[in-house]
């Protein structure tokens, strides 16, 4: 190669690696700017990753704040809601607090009002001059149903006469009488009702109503009105009334505005007394021995008191004695003082008298004196008179021995010293009952005073000395008010625990009434039945009564029961006997002065069953019906949340079974089923000694042991059930009943059965070999004439 054409490429080189640093600087540059603009574009890419992704958190803080506060605006409404729900349940309780205080303080003026105004009637009784209504003419209205007197009306003349108002007869059923303690209806509930819907009453009318009560319990209670006013029963003023022309018949008398739904009641009888400042004694006019003595300033004002005294007679506390073993210590009871004060203190205590029946042995020994005291009046003894030197003889004697008395020994003048008065000396500790006291003989014993509180509890008043007056009279002091309260008389090993259950026990049973049940049928036709419940005491008046009534066959009385005045029973009915007068269960309302009776018609249930007897038979049920208020204990023991400011009184029904009583009727309605025909059984067996003929032998021959033969023979008992119930039903004899026996037996047995053997093995077994030797023989002979024949 020549010098210039390396010199060229050399130039050439050089050129192009000029261009190559150029292009690299170049390149590097750009990658460089390119370096720097891709970063650039991370950053702006990261940018605008960290400012979306603020954007998202600060759009998702925004939701979740208007979440919040949408949240928090619900929590606001709902609890502004919440609390104006409780404000109007406060207000509607407010509201109906105040309602019911100015109910009670209405109830409570009204009562008072009353209570002035009985007051001033009963202090002003004696003084009262003749009435108004005593001159006006009197309406007799009758009753409707019974056609006896419903009540007397008098009215203002030329105003009111007979057509104005008509008397309606209320069953009590149809109403909700409410009784109070020992109160009682006596006389038929009324309806006085206008003849006219625009008929009104111009001025009061006077209405007396007939009523019932016995003579004993005339001395202890008195009769009042109850009348329905509004949907609820009130007593209202009343006065006892005599008629001329009813003189058997007793009334009271009621003064009315409207007409008005009238019942007429018992309680026990009240005496009204108001005390001041001085001193005064309060008797009571049930019995005379009750009194309140009061000293000078015990009350500061003027004081109203009623008085209610409930007796406890001695067959109360015997039959006590007989039904509550935790009473085997009690020996006598006062009675029972129900008193109402309007002072909850006294500023000095009251005196109280009240009688005690006495200790049972000291009044038999008192008794005992007193009637050989009577017999000694009656036969006196006869004096004999004595000679005159014999009388002197005597005195003489006398003096010499009382001059020369007996000297006594040392150790009879110390005993003598150290013996206990007689009345200190201690009476012998007999076993009595499983106690360690003393026994009927023991003229000890304890008094205590017991009262009843708010709560329906009895307790002891403690700290009360009870003094006895008199043999049947104690005497006591009050420091402070009793509402109700008693003495009892007990043992003195009884334990002061066991008093309030024996007061309990007494309260209790004197609000029962025992009746015994009495269902009876009429004679003429037994399916018309009567039921009443009848005070133990007019069983047998009402027995009488029945009977010549008509009613003379049914069971016998039931046990006796315990009811309450008021309790409305229900009668059911178990086994094949049923009411047929009505579906619905009969029921009727218990009073002791009323009748309480019940008819119903009976009939069968289904004339099929019971075939075997000759009467159809069933069961009476009598159930007790009636109202408890429920206890707020128990309720706050059952549910969870409790509203005390509830005022909704919980009445529970109860229903309690009284007695079971057994009834039958006759089957003489019932056509007698037809006597099943029978198709002849005629047993054509020439090849088998065991035939007809040999059926009705061993029939004729059997006795009663041919039951068991047939068990012994697997015959079913239900066809030995239908062999003597066709006999029953038919002419058949039990010699039939027999041969169907064996009939039954013969037609089930197949002809390779050897039916000798069967049938001499179930007499043999049943104690009747004399038949299996019969059918012995029966087999021989034919087996002898099958030879000959051969």
């Amino acid at each position: 190669m020549s010098e210039l054409s390396k010199w060229r490429n050399r130039n050439y080189d050089d050129l192009q690696s000029i261009e190559e640093r150029e292009l690299t600087e170049k390149l590097a540059k750009l990658n460089a700017e390119i370096a720097k603009a891709n970063s650039d574009l991370s950053e702006a890419l990261r940018l605008s990753a960290e400012t979306e992704s603020t954007a998202v958190r600060a759009q998702i803080a925004a939701e979740r704040a208007k979440e919040e506060a949408k949240r928090i605006e619900e929590e606001v409404e709902w609890r502004a809601q919440q609390e104006e729900r409780r404000k109007r349940e406060e207000a509607k309780k407010m509201e109906e607090l105040r309602r019911q205080r100015e109910e009670e303080a209405r109830k409570e003026e009204e009562e008072k009002k009353a209570k002035d105004a009985e007051w001033k009637r009963r202090e002003t009784a004696g003084a009262e001059k003749t009435a108004e209504w005593e001159n006006w003419p009197a309406h007799e209205l009758q009753l409707s149903s019974s056609g006896g007197l419903a009540c007397i009306i008098r009215g203002k003349p030329n105003i009111f006469d007979e057509s104005s108002v008509t008397c309606k007869e209320i069953d009590q059923l149809d109403i909700e009488l409410t009784y109070g303690p020992q109160e009682e209806l006596v006389g038929t509930i009324i309806k006085l009702v206008p003849t006219s819907e625009k008929l009104k009453l111009q001025s009061p009318i006077y209405v007396a109503i007939p009523f019932t009560i016995s003579r004993a319990s005339g001395h202890s209670r008195e009769a009042f009105v109850r009348a329905d006013v509004n949907g609820e029963w009130r007593e209202i003023p009343s006065t006892e009334v005599t008629y001329d022309n009813h003189k058997d018949l007793k009334f009271v008398q009621v003064e009315l505005k409207d007409c008005l739904t009238l019942a007429v009641m018992t309680r026990l009888k009240r005496d009204y007394v108001t005390f001041s400042k001085r001193p005064s004694k309060m008797a009571s006019s049930c019995d005379h021995r009750i009194t309140l003595t009061v000293c000078r300033d015990t009350f500061y004002r003027k004081e109203h008191i009623l008085l209610q005294v409930q007796p406890v007679d001695s067959a109360t506390v015997h039959d006590l004695q007989a039904r509550n073993g935790n009473c085997k210590h009690l020996l006598a009871s006062s009675p029972i003082l129900l008193v109402q004060w309007e002072s909850t203190e006294l500023h000095k205590p009251i005196v109280v008298t009240i009688p005690c029946p006495p200790n049972p042995a000291k009044a038999r020994k008192i008794a005992q004196m007193r009637r050989i005291k009577e017999e000694k009046m009656k036969n006196p003894q006869k004096v004999i008179p004595v000679p005159m030197d014999l009388r002197e003889k005597e005195e003489n004697a006398g003096k010499q021995n009382k001059a020369k008395p007996k000297k006594k020994t040392l150790q009879e003048q110390l005993a003598e010293i150290n013996a206990p008065p007689e009345e200190e000396k201690p009476k012998p500790t007999k076993w009595y009952m499983g106690d360690y006291a003393h026994n009927d003989d023991d003229e000890n014993d304890l008094l205590y005073l017991l009262a009843r509180t708010g709560t329906g509890k009895w307790s002891v008043v403690p700290e009360v000395e009870i003094v006895q007056v008199k043999l049947d009279l104690l005497q006591f002091t009050l420091e402070r008010p009793l509402e109700q309260f008693m003495v009892l008389r007990v043992r003195t090993n009884t334990e002061e625990e066991s008093l309030p259950v024996m007061s309990t026990a007494i309260h209790d049973l004197l609000q029962k009434r025992f009746v015994q049940a009495i269902i009876k049928q009429r004679s003429d036709n037994p399916f018309d039945t009567r039921l009443e419940l009848a005070p133990i005491n007019r069983v047998t008046k009402l027995l009488k009564q029945m009977n010549e009534d008509g009613f003379e066959d049914g069971p016998e009385p039931s046990q006796i029961i315990g009811v309450c005045e008021g309790d409305i029973i229900e009668i059911n009915f178990r086994g094949n006997i049923q009411n047929s007068s009505s579906d619905k269960s009969p029921r009727f309302v218990f009073n002791s002065n009323v009748p309480s009776f019940l008819e119903f018609y009976l009939s069968e249930v289904d004339q099929y069953l019971q075939r075997n007897f000759s009467v159809f038979r069933g069961v009476v049920e009598l159930y007790r019906t009636y109202y408890v208020t429920a206890d707020k204990k128990a309720v706050a023991r059952k549910e969870a949340v409790v509203d005390e400011n509830s005022f909704c009184v919980r009445r529970e029904k109860k229903k309690t079974l009284l007695c079971e009583i057994p009834i039958t009727i006759p089957k003489y309605h019932v056509e007698p089923s037809p006597v099943p025909l029978q198709a002849p059984v005629v047993i054509r067996n020439d090849s088998d000694p065991v035939n007809d003929d040999l059926m009705r032998h061993l029939a004729a021959d059997m006795g009663d042991e041919w039951r068991k033969v047939a068990m012994t023979l697997n015959i079913s008992r239900a066809r030995i059930q239908a062999i003597l119930r066709n006999t029953q039903i038919s002419d058949s004899t039990d010699e039939d009943a027999r041969y169907q026996m064996l009939i039954t037996w013969l037609k089930k047995m197949p002809k390779s059965i050897d039916k000798v053997t069967v049938l001499t093995n179930a007499f043999m077994k049943n104690g009747r070999p004399d038949l299996a030797e019969q059918v012995r023989i029966k087999d021989e002979a034919f087996r002898r004439n099958i030879t000959q024949t051969v």
